[in-house]
């Protein structure tokens, strides 16, 4: 289960605070999925940074009782020095310790999954933003999450590549949950259990997506 309780995140704007997230209250059982609309600035980015460690808050709680994956989409993650290979074998390593054959598996999956073919094996710091989220998803599709923390990443890269990543991620969500947040409805190939919308560090929880959709072109218009 995660349960967000009373949750405050602010950030030091040159010496003006700026309130990200305001008195947030959720609750997720273990295998639930939600999603999270909310436009550029509402506050997603900063949610699911909390949510998988990265950062802390400034009050309230987070607690998760399960294996929840880091933030898929944002930047970050990787080190820059090291080749795609080598950072899916540091990231194996911390989840499988020395176990070979899971490590091969894991390496083998991404390499096969981000399609990026040579460049599989440069350094990280040489890669698009595209490129490096295909690697940094397929290595998140290689591990077994209780709930999987995604923001916009199938979205990424051709035609071809998002209709991967939507089948994998649908797959993966049989047996596991998911923390989505997205700036545009474009993820009716999942089925969601919760739906709320971000607005300027406010959360509201809607009855069902409909509902958050409606509510969330609603307000988009109203700021046109």
């Amino acid at each position: 289960m995660i349960v967000v309780k009373n949750l405050y995140k602010s950030f030091n704007n040159n010496g003006k605070i700026n309130r990200v997230l305001k008195n947030i209250n959720f609750t997720l059982n273990k295998n639930e999925s939600a999603i999270f609309l909310g436009g550029n600035g509402s506050g997603k980015s900063t949610l699911l940074k909390l949510l998988g460690g990265i950062d802390l808050p400034d009050s309230g709680e987070i607690k998760i009782n399960h294996k929840v994956s880091w933030p898929i989409g944002l930047t970050g993650g990787f080190q820059g020095s090291l080749t795609g290979k080598e950072n899916c074998i540091f990231l194996a390593k911390l989840f499988y310790n020395d176990n070979i054959d899971e490590i091969n598996r894991v390496v083998n999956y991404v390499r096969t999954f981000s399609d990026i073919g040579s460049q599989f094996f440069n350094p990280v710091k040489t890669y698009s933003s595209g490129t490096r989220s295909k690697v940094q998803f397929g290595l998140a599709m290689a591990m077994d999450f209780d709930t999987y923390l995604i923001d916009e990443v199938t979205s990424v890269g051709d035609l071809s590549f998002r209709e991967k990543s939507q089948r994998v991620l649908k797959e993966k969500l049989k047996k596991s949950g998911a923390i989505f947040v997205s700036h545009d409805y474009k993820t009716d190939y999942l089925q969601f259990d919760k739906a709320f919308i971000l607005d300027d560090g406010n959360l509201t929880v809607c009855q069902d997506v409909e509902d958050a959709l409606s509510r969330y072109k609603r307000s988009a218009l109203e700021k046109i």
